[in-house]
Parts: structure tokens; C-alpha cells; sequence
């Protein structure tokens, strides 16, 4: 009898010990993934995918938004402990601790209207505004409202008259879909206040090839980031990076810590092209991620203050003399 007990009773136990060590599970089977089969995939890829770049020459070092920022605030920057806030809180709280690149996330409705929200189907501060997507009511809801009950969303309309005021200001568009409707938008906003001359304060991020020459077919803007967060992985190479960046004068590439772990900094940084890397709130993080090479960060929290910190960190990253 006590036979028929043991054998339930064991993978009753062996259930419970899994649950409880699923994090660790997780996190062994994640450190084994990317020290075997994410080279691996990453080495094969390059060999399909490498481009020969002895005929290139380097970026030429120029006067742009990198040069006194490295730091881009995610989101609108962290308020209160919260994040991915997009709200006009956020944005002045940045302008106030001297940081003035600040990323936005861009929606496209069904209805032609932009939104500045990260995802209208995926809000990690809890408001629901799937509605948003197919319901002008909705909109105008939510832009009447607060965001988390206590925060200003921003409308785009008043993100451009902002930015009018506050010519240091640039803003670096994270577009969810619709690169080309949401850019478009933004320009037929800027021309109706007559401030076209706002577009230039914008620094746009593309997630492949194709979408330089749609944002070109908008405006001729200036400052431009690759990023590649939704780069296929397939395609990874970092010299075919590069060489796309030289040909189109790209001089920054955005990427998470994980691909940092394995890009060729060496490479980006002698083509003169930046690396940053996103979303680090750390400065033990971001000191070794200047050490191995990367020039900037994305991040929720820190400020230029901060970086005050980094031994060896330019002062406020500005390259003023400590």
C-alpha cells in the first residue's frame, strides 16, 4: 500500500520543487541559450549576411544631438516610480534635470488620429485604451482624463507647440506602425501652427532598411537612429549595419543589453557610428556598458547629473572638464 503512495507522492514533490525553482529554471536555460545557441545563430547569420566594408570610409564627426546627450529618456522619462507614462509631467521633469532628448511612443488609430501612448493594446500602467484604436469618443476621453489618475497625456498638437517653445528639446519618435501616417501627421500639425521648423527637432528611429526612404518621402530629416529592437534576427549582421548607417548617414544604432553582449562596439565605434543601448536605470550597468564601448543609454531614471558618478564619464555628459 505504501508502495502506491510513493510514486503520486514523488511527482507531487517534484511538481512543487519546479514551481518554486522555475525562476532559477528560467534563468539557467536563459544563461546556457546565450552563451551556446544565440552565438551560434548570431555567427551563421552574420556569414549569410557580412558585408565586405574595406571600400568605406568613417562617419564624419559632426555637430548633432549627440554630441552633449548621452542619455535618451524612455517614454517621456519615470515619474513617481512609474514608467512608460508618455505624459507631460514626465517632459518637463526632464527639461528641469537638463536632459533634453527625450523618446515618445506614437500610436495611429483607425480613424487618422495619432496618440502618444505606448500601445493602445498593451498599457503597462493599467488604463484600458484598446477603445482608443476604432473609437474617436475614446480618444477624446482619454486626452481628457489623466493618465494613472494623476498624470497630463500629451496631445500631439501640444507636443509641437511645445517643442516650438523649447528649441533644445529634441524628441526621438518610437512609431508603433504607420511610420509613415504618424510622421505625416506631424508634419501637417507643424505646418498648421507655422512652426514647421519643429521637424527638425525630431530624431527618428527606424526598425529596418525600408523605413529611411519612408520617413525621406515625409521630411528631410536629419537625425536618424537605427534601432533594433524589431530587427529580424536572420538578418543580424553587424557590418551590413554598419554599412547601411555609412550609406545613409545614420550615426547612431540603439540596441537591448543583450545584443550589446554580442555587437561589434569595435567595429561601430571605428565607422563612427554611436552605440546606445536601452533601457538600462543603473549606473554600475551603465558604467560597464561605457566601458565595453557603448556611448549612450536609454533610461527611465537617470539624469545627466548621474553620469557625474562614472569614473572616466565625461562631466553631465557634455564634455565639460570636471
Amino acid at each position: 500500500m505504501k508502495k502506491k503512495w510513493m510514486a503520486p507522492f514523488g511527482i507531487l514533490f517534484l511538481a512543487v520543487l519546479l514551481f518554486f525553482k522555475a525562476d532559477e529554471l528560467a534563468e539557467g536555460v536563459a544563461w546556457v541559450k546565450q552563451r551556446t545557441l544565440t552565438p551560434l545563430l548570431a555567427g551563421l547569420y552574420a556569414m549569410q549576411n557580412d558585408v565586405d566594408l574595406s571600400g568605406y570610409t568613417p562617419l564624419k564627426e559632426r555637430e548633432s544631438w549627440t554630441k552633449e546627450n548621452r542619455l535618451v529618456m524612455h517614454a517621456g522619462g519615470g515619474v513617481d516610480g512609474q514608467t512608460y507614462l508618455n505624459c507631460m509631467e514626465g517632459l518637463e521633469q526632464c527639461l528641469e534635470n537638463d536632459c533634453n532628448v527625450v523618446e515618445l511612443d506614437f500610436a495611429w488609430t483607425d480613424y487618422g488620429k495619432i496618440v502618444i501612448s505606448h500601445r493602445l493594446n498593451q498599457v503597462p500602467y493599467g488604463d484600458d485604451l484598446s477603445g482608443v484604436q476604432s473609437d474617436p469618443k475614446a480618444y477624446e476621453e482619454f486626452y481628457e482624463g489623466k493618465v494613472c489618475f494623476k498624470y497630463t497625456p500629451i496631445r500631439p498638437e501640444e507636443l509641437i507647440s511645445y517643442m516650438k517653445a523649447h528649441p533644445a528639446l529634441r524628441i526621438v519618435t518610437d512609431c508603433k506602425g504607420n511610420l509613415e501616417e504618424i510622421l505625416t501627421g506631424l508634419l501637417e500639425m507643424a505646418r498648421a501652427g507655422n512652426c514647421e521648423e519643429v521637424m527638425g527637432q525630431f530624431v527618428i528611429q527606424i526598425y529596418e532598411e525600408a523605413d529611411y526612404d519612408t520617413a525621406r518621402g515625409v521630411y528631410p530629416f536629419r537625425d536618424w537612429i537605427f534601432t533594433l529592437y524589431n530587427y529580424p534576427y536572420d538578418r543580424l549582421s553587424w557590418s551590413k549595419i554598419t554599412a547601411f548607417c555609412l550609406d545613409h548617414d545614420i550615426e547612431v544604432v540603439t540596441m537591448s543589453e543583450g545584443y550589446a553582449g554580442e555587437a561589434d562596439l569595435e567595429l561601430f565605434s571605428e565607422m563612427g557610428i554611436k552605440v546606445y543601448v536601452h533601457t538600462i536605470n543603473s549606473l554600475y550597468e551603465t558604467e560597464k556598458l561605457f566601458q565595453k564601448g557603448v556611448y549612450g543609454i536609454y533610461t527611465d531614471y537617470l539624469i545627466r547629473e548621474d553620469l557625474r558618478y562614472i569614473d572616466g564619464a565625461e562631466d553631465s555628459d557634455t564634455g565639460r572638464e570636471q
